[in-house]
């Protein structure tokens, strides 16, 4: 269990691989207190958790209202190959969209691609899952938006919307 202050952000996104075995990707602490995206998985007899990230900056997940962070809820996927990816975005590295991946059996060598040259503000990951799970293609749903703190509107111009269509074997030979 984590304990309080931990900044879990409860389950984020799950994702059955070709074997029917489940992947999750959450954010929370690491063991010096600041806020990583981690990958959760099972190989068949136990659950293996991973760090993708490797952020420098704390921050807290503290107090009431809904808060601008610093860091998006995760997504996950898996192909069909077994690569594991994250999306996320965080501004550490500039708000893009990026994704970060790694190969089976044991992920524990993530990769990092920032798929925008552009910020996306607050964007928070989704995709269309049923085009990766029966064709492999990840396409991404991308808006540029804003989040105040305590439910604070952020004045912002209206934002085009577009699909990101990831081409995962570039990615993954090229980044």
């Amino acid at each position: 269990p984590a304990r309080e202050g931990y900044n879990l952000m409860n389950q984020c996104s799950m994702f059955l691989d070709t074997r029917g075995r489940p992947h999750v990707a959450h954010y929370r602490n690491d063991s010096a207190g600041i806020p990583q995206q981690f990958h959760l998985h099972h190989n068949g007899s136990a659950w293996i958790t991973r760090q993708v990230t490797g952020r420098r900056t704390a921050f807290q997940r503290t107090g009431t209202g809904t808060l601008r962070l610093p860091v998006s809820r995760p997504a996950i996927a898996v192909d069909g190959r077994g690569v594991a990816y994250v999306m996320h975005r965080d501004e550490e590295t500039g708000n893009r969209v990026r994704i970060s991946w790694a190969s089976g059996p044991d992920y524990s060598s993530w990769r990092h691609s920032d798929v925008t040259e552009f910020a996306v503000g607050a964007w928070e990951p989704n995709f269309d899952s049923v085009a990766m799970r029966d064709h492999g293609a990840l396409e991404i749903w991308v808006q540029y938006c804003e989040q105040g703190n305590h439910e604070k509107n952020v004045p912002t111009a209206a934002q085009q919307a577009y699909l990101l269509a990831v081409d995962l074997k570039e990615l993954t030979q090229g980044g």
